[in-house]
């Protein structure tokens, strides 16, 4: 292993209980996520970056309103809350994630977004 690859891995893991709230951008309602830089550093620098927009392209280009859309391994739910937005109230969205650590964040974050846009089932 590289030296700057075990560093990040520490501070990631030392941030593991670092938490705050950020908002996705303003075409996806600006919705609200509990988020860790434990996960990923780079959630220290916001949700507007160029490394999350692959995922918001993908939302904006498949989900469409009223559909159901499934997120596997979904993280602090990036792509699951932008899918949620996109399907909005009418729509669903599946998240999956094994981290139960990562299940309480989704979890806070769905309490923030109820009833602004689809439903986030985090199982």
């Amino acid at each position: 292993m590289n030296p700057p690859f075990i560093l990040r891995r520490m501070l990631e893991y030392c941030s593991r209980h670092v938490y705050f709230t950020r908002r996705l951008p303003a075409r996806f309602s600006s919705l609200r996520l509990r988020l860790s830089p434990g996960a990923s550093l780079v959630y220290y620098r916001g949700l507007n970056r160029p490394n999350f927009n692959d995922l918001y392209d993908f939302a904006e280009h498949y989900v469409q309103t009223g559909q159901t859309a499934w997120d596997v391994g979904g993280n602090m739910g990036v792509f699951s809350f932008a899918a949620a937005a996109r399907a909005k109230t009418s729509g669903r969205v599946l998240c999956l994630e094994p981290d139960l650590w990562s299940v309480h964040l989704l979890k806070r974050s769905c309490s923030y977004n109820r009833g602004r846009a689809a439903p986030v089932d985090v199982l």
